[in-house]
């Protein structure tokens, strides 16, 4: 997980923007946030730090995981970025946490090329 630590912000959301994520949702910035703490926690608890970047939300993990939703199948079904790339074998879009943690590990495995 060494390669993704050098990447910042703005290249993470340079490689959403790719997947078809669009900033004028507020799911764009709730996905981002919880990659950067990913980023910054090392990727040692993936999970945890899902659940963190959400907990002292005003509006509640549940009104960002359906910010979250809404934008990643808006990218699935209109944009129609790299996200289906990401997921080949799927028919519908992945769930906000299987979007972040294969985006994770997608810019993980790029990283240590």
């Amino acid at each position: 997980m060494e390669g993704i630590q050098r990447m910042n912000s703005l290249e993470i959301k340079r490689r959403m923007l790719l997947m078809g994520l669009i900033p004028k949702h507020k799911g764009f910035y709730y996905i981002s946030s919880a990659i950067i703490l990913m980023e910054k926690s090392g990727g040692d608890d993936p999970v945890r730090s899902y659940r963190r970047a959400f907990s002292s939300l005003p509006d509640g993990r549940k009104q960002a995981e359906r910010c979250m939703r809404y934008a990643i199948c808006y990218a699935w079904d209109v944009t129609r970025g790299d996200i289906r790339e990401l997921f080949p074998l799927y028919d519908c879009p992945p769930t906000p946490m299987e979007f972040i943690l294969t985006f994770w590990l997608a810019l993980a495995a790029e990283g240590g090329n």
